[in-house]
């Protein structure tokens, strides 16, 4: 997956996609999107204008509001201060906003709200979009008082997911509580400047008119312009503007912890705490996407296709059977709609923004990366495999062709004879010849590694294909602990 460059007829494609997306009206009157690898922008476009009937064109350095993907800033500024000692996710949120302890309707058994709680999404409060998107310019008075009043829950903390902006908001003031900074301060002096984010900013007025996309919603008449709001109590759930460019290194910096290339960078946060921002902390069934609010997006990389969604610390993660991890947030506020979407295994990515409410711009952005995952036929193994497979791999087809009739090859850990005698194990694999037939002469037909130490592959026979797999001890040498031998008869290779 090294290909740094994308074909004219793919390119054409993707573009196709964003246009036929923008035409239907739904991302507003700008659109800006762009695909991503490497930490910057290999291929992207900008269609309509950044203020209604304004000239000001779309482009990879435009500004936009890029709303709850700014989650992702706030968590890693929250494990920033989480390395740095000043704060455990196990910390109670009280000790930091006390103005919080009001809690009406918990019963008695019910934990006191932690950070991780907030930072997962499983605080136990109610989805709150669009009333939390604007609060933002709350002052930090004001915000008490709302706290003060009481807060209701849902829930007990801990138990389920639900997504709360309100919980982030209250990871916004701890950081300040620990850091002696408003939010803005603190993410610009330790994130946003040591990444070189020259676009990136929490107050619309830094940003340069010309480059600045105006919100807007739907009206009666046509768009109608959504006033900006100033940076507040609630800025941490979704108050940075960036541009698509800016967010391509953004992506690239939080994606890059996977790839071995860079395996010495721990700079602004560490690769072990980038990645996990990245991992299932918080499972999110179906069910929980079945109404979702405006600013969550609850589609996954591909489909129907995706075996499980979760949430990280500030991101969403999908897993998919065949083409693995993707990381991905989406965004929605008045006048603004993002997304921005990447295969962890590759590093290739898509973002998007649109200039109207809750612009739907994950749908042509999961299209579009679902496209580029198919040309770059993603599915294909990258896993770096440990050498001692090759020998296992010899060592089992031994067995398979009767070379080895007792299992004595020093691959094989004592545990596979002690688990099941050489004698059941041959019967077992005479059986499975029997069905497919004596194995023909060729190269295996299917060779992958799912992982580093265990290899899966398929070798013919007369009337089908024998499947294989070999599993490796964690141990020095490693050794053979487990394998299968099994009958396929005729039909095409499958690739389970």
């Amino acid at each position: 997956m090294t290909r740094l460059r994308l074909e004219d007829e793919l390119r054409a494609r993707i573009d196709d996609i964003f246009a036929r997306f923008f035409a239907e009206g739904k991302a507003g009157p700008g659109l800006a999107y762009g695909i991503v690898h490497g930490g910057r922008l290999v291929h992207g476009g900008g269609l309509g204008t950044a203020e209604g009937g304004q000239c000001r064109t779309v482009d990879a350095d435009t500004v936009f509001r890029i709303a709850s993907m700014s989650k992702s800033f706030t968590a890693a500024a929250i494990l920033i201060l989480r390395d740095e000692g000043k704060l455990s996710l196990d910390m109670l949120v009280t000790d930091f906003v006390p103005a919080l302890r009001a809690a009406p309707g918990l019963p008695w058994d019910a934990p006191e709200l932690t950070i991780r709680h907030c930072l997962t999404m499983s605080a136990g409060l109610p989805t709150d979009d669009p009333w939390a998107d604007r609060q933002e310019s709350l002052t930090r008075a004001e915000f008490d008082a709302i706290l003060a009043a009481g807060v209701h829950f849902i829930d007990v903390p801990g138990v389920r997911f639900e997504y709360s902006n309100l919980g982030f908001a209250l990871l916004g003031r701890v950081i300040e509580e620990l850091s002696g900074h408003p939010l803005a301060d603190y993410l610009r002096i330790r994130i946003i400047e040591p990444l070189g984010l020259q676009s990136t900013t929490y107050d619309f007025e830094r940003v340069p008119s010309p480059r600045l996309a105006h919100g807007h919603r739907k009206g009666p008449s046509g768009s109608v312009v959504v006033p900006f709001c100033s940076p507040g109590a609630f800025s941490a759930i979704g108050g940075v503007l960036s541009s698509t460019s800016d967010i391509a290194r953004w992506m690239h910096w939080l994606g890059r912890a996977f790839l071995p290339e860079d395996d010495r960078d721990n700079s602004v946060l560490s690769r072990a705490s980038r990645r996990e921002m990245q991992q299932f902390h918080r499972f999110i069934p179906a069910s929980a996407g079945a109404d979702p609010a405006p600013d969550v997006d609850s589609s996954t990389a591909t489909g129907a296709h995706t075996i499980a969604h979760g949430y990280g610390y500030g991101l969403f993660i999908d897993e998919h059977p065949r083409l693995g991890t993707f990381v991905q947030h989406s965004g929605g506020y008045p006048g603004f709609g993002s997304h921005m979407r990447w295969h962890s295994r590759t590093g290739w990515g898509v973002v998007a923004f649109g200039n109207c409410t809750y612009a739907p711009v994950s749908t042509p952005a999961e299209e579009a990366l679902t496209t580029l995952m198919a040309d770059l036929d993603a599915s294909a193994p990258e896993e770096p495999a440990w050498e001692a497979l090759a020998d296992a791999r010899a060592a089992l087809e031994a067995v398979l062709t009767g070379k080895d009739d007792s299992h004595v090859n020093p691959m094989f850990s004592p545990n596979i004879l002690q688990d099941e005698p050489a004698s059941e194990r041959l019967a077992a694999i005479r059986t499975v010849l029997a069905e497919v037939g004596a194995l023909s002469k060729g190269d295996a037909l299917l060779v992958r590694a799912p992982t580093a130490a265990r290899l899966v592959w398929v070798l013919p026979a007369e009337r089908g294909r024998v499947r294989l797999e070999v599993r490796l001890t964690p141990t020095t040498p490693p050794l053979i602990h487990s394998y299968w031998v099994r009958a396929q008869p005729s039909g095409p290779a499958t690739q389970e």
